[in-house]
């Protein structure tokens, strides 16, 4: 009987490996690990041979072992942390590249990998310090080139972020990642025709690109060509982060005849979006049938008061016999709104008589004064948290007389009032749902508010509201306007230029005291 050594099994395991037969790899690595099991070689062949026959958690275990042993095996330490990614443990992959980084401090696609998943995981500090190092070791790389873009555009460095993407596509002039992401760059620079240009590009190679044709969406809404838009805007479901349905397993309703019928309306993104957009239910009910509204959650439905002949419920609640759905963002496309055809600009919305009476009791205002409501943050998210500022940047108009200012401020920036409590009264704390800031909103004479679910709420009830609005808003504020044919009830004050709110505080300022003077009058 032939008897083998460690490395002459060892050998043949690679061959089989070579081969693709996984199972027999797996058999000699096995026999030569058996032979000599202190062997590094012996236990990293036979962990990745079971990591090619499917077993990849006890190959990770494996490799974990051979790293405790002998901690600057780089080889294993580079399968182990391409194997913690296959299995969806980024964070464990994070910790294995940080220690490999150590060991190799150079060595570029370490580098870019660890800069990638600091990315994703939102890391951007991190992640721009890898992926800048990747770039001077290497100017060609392109991912990382690309993740660094990207990183840069999040933190607001939107000039580094556009050299990024054009340095892509010098190398890779048709890759259609980066002509979108330096679509969305000039976005977000607010240069709108050059982002029409480069995302019109990426379709003219790829038409049916879901991403790129939502981006182009974005562009032609927030240059009011809107006709253009709505189809676009459809793309919103196949994109990297889509919009989500609750209920996609109902027909989709695309303007049929609905006597006798139900039509199930889904909310499908933020609550400001349905805010806004309950306006079509004002129009969907002339198509007769059953109209249902389905809200994201008990708050929204109470801020939307009653609204006639439209059933409100909440996700989750039973719901009837159902003939057709559409999505309540997709009914502007349906209805093929244009800037001169958006329904019910003067408001369409009330708040809830027994509310609004509870809170003329419990606001006692003051007569003599301006009542004005502030809401000064809004969620923070990617490309978005820019829209928000600190309540200490809005001290010049606390400090104006005659005017007594209530913070409709929720979630953890409502804390910036302790520092001022004296200068306005804290609602917050007594607001438990949209019901509540509806009411309260009747009885106030203006909100100022950044960009948020409640600016929309005043202007679907037709409250006066002005919005501060950063230097490139979100598309529904088109550019350069300071009115909003969505809102009548609506100002815009913009940013003059990206970050700085301090002319915008200035000039709300300065308008304040006009109305001010003018309602004593």
């Amino acid at each position: 009987m032939l008897l083998l050594n460690h490395d002459a099994y060892g050998k043949l395991g690679m061959v089989f490996l070579k081969q693709k037969r996984y199972f027999e790899a797996l058999y000699c690595f096995h026999k030569a690990y058996c032979i000599a099991p202190n062997n590094i070689a012996c236990r990293y062949n036979l962990a990745n041979a079971l990591s090619y026959s499917g077993n990849e958690d006890e190959a990770i275990e494996s490799l974990k072992g051979i790293v405790a042993d002998h901690p600057d095996a780089t080889i294993a330490w580079k399968r182990l942390a391409l194997l913690l990614l296959t299995r969806q443990r980024p964070e464990e992959a994070v910790d294995c590249l940080e220690k490999l980084h150590h060991l190799l401090p150079d060595d570029p696609e370490v580098l870019c990998t660890l800069g990638i998943l600091y990315y994703r995981q939102s890391r951007l500090s991190e992640a721009i310090k890898c992926l800048k190092h990747v770039v001077q070791l290497n100017r060609q790389h392109i991912n990382a080139l690309e993740t660094l873009g990207a990183a840069l555009h999040e933190t607001g460095d939107l000039q580094q972020a556009e050299e990024c993407f054009q340095g892509v596509l010098q190398i890779a002039p048709h890759r259609i990642s980066a002509l979108n992401n330096l679509g969305t760059v000039y976005l977000s620079m607010g240069l709108l025709e050059h982002a029409a240009a480069v995302l019109g590009t990426a379709l003219n190679h790829e038409p049916e690109n879901s991403q790129v044709r939502f981006n182009r969406a974005l562009v032609r809404l927030a240059l009011g060509d809107l006709p253009k838009a709505w189809s676009d805007y459809e793309a919103r479901f196949a994109t990297q982060h889509p919009a989500r349905l609750q209920h996609p397993e109902f027909p989709r309703w695309f303007g049929e005849p609905l006597t006798g019928r139900t039509l199930l309306v889904q909310t499908e993104q933020g609550f400001g979006d349905t805010f806004q957009f309950v306006r079509y239910l004002t129009v969907l009910r002339l198509w007769g049938g059953q109209i249902i509204l389905e809200c994201q959650d008990q708050s929204v439905r109470d801020g939307l008061g009653d609204i006639q002949g439209i059933e409100l419920i909440v996700r989750g609640e039973p719901l009837p016999a159902i003939d057709y759905q559409i999505p309540l963002l997709s009914l502007p496309g349906l209805f093929q709104t244009t800037e001169t055809t958006i329904p019910c600009p003067e408001g369409y919305l009330k708040a809830f008589e027994y509310k609004v009476a509870e809170w003329k009791q419990r606001l006692k205002l003051r007569t003599g004064f301006l009542h004005v409501g502030l809401v000064w943050s809004g969620t923070r998210y990617r490309l978005n948290a820019d829209r928000s500022l600190h309540l200490l940047q809005l001290l010049p108009l606390l400090e104006m007389t005659g005017i007594q200012f209530y913070g409709l401020q929720l979630g953890d920036d409502r804390q910036q009032i302790r520092k001022l409590q004296a200068k306005l009264i804290d609602l917050g704390a007594q607001i438990e749902s949209f019901a509540d800031t509806a009411a309260i909103l009747t009885h106030l004479d203006l909100l100022i508010s950044v960009d948020t679910a409640v600016a929309h709420l005043a202007g679907a009830l037709g409250q006066p509201v002005w919005i501060l609005l950063k230097y490139a808003p979100d598309w529904r504020w088109l550019r350069e306007r300071h009115d909003s044919p969505w809102y009548r009830s609506a100002r815009l004050f913009r940013q003059p230029q990206p970050g700085d709110w301090h002319p915008v505080v200035l000039q709300v300022k300065r308008e304040l005291q006009f109305f001010r003077d003018r309602q004593k009058k």
